[in-house]
Parts: C-alpha cells; sequence; structure tokens
C-alpha cells in the first residue's frame, strides 16, 4: 500500500534507519492507526520491532531502494 512504502520511506530517512511509531505516524500525517500497515512490513520482514521502535531490515533497506529506483 501507498502507506506501508511511506512508512519504508520514512525510516529509510531516519537515523539508524529507526523511528517510534508515533513519529513515523507525525510525519506521515495519517489520521488512524498504522497497524495494519506495520503488521504487513513485519510479515514480509521488511521492518522489526525493536525497543528503540521500529527498524528496517536488510531486506527492507532493498526493497526502499527498489521503489525508488522503480519511481526514478
Amino acid at each position: 500500500s501507498t502507506v506501508a512504502v511511506d512508512m519504508l520511506l520514512a525510516l529509510l530517512g531516519s537515523p539508524d534507519c529507526t523511528a517510534s511509531i508515533d513519529s513515523i505516524q507525525a510525519q506521515l500525517g495519517e489520521p488512524g492507526p498504522l497497524r495494519h500497515h506495520e503488521q504487513t512490513l513485519l510479515q514480509r520482514g521488511f521492518i522489526n520491532i525493536t525497543g528503540r521502535g521500529r527498524s528496517l531490515t536488510d531486506e527492507g533497506v532493498v526493497r526502499v531502494i527498489d521503489l525508488l529506483e522503480e519511481r526514478a
């Protein structure tokens, strides 16, 4: 989904590719919860939940780079 892609892009731009779910939601300006999109990204192995927030996995970084190349 577009929101899931935007979540990946927000994480890519965050220090250490990690951010809290609240900061991701604030960056995206999404009014509702991101839980469904987060679950999709977790199931696909693109993000992890850590003590510091949500973090891109190596697979997530590769996916974001692929998405950016597709957009170019």
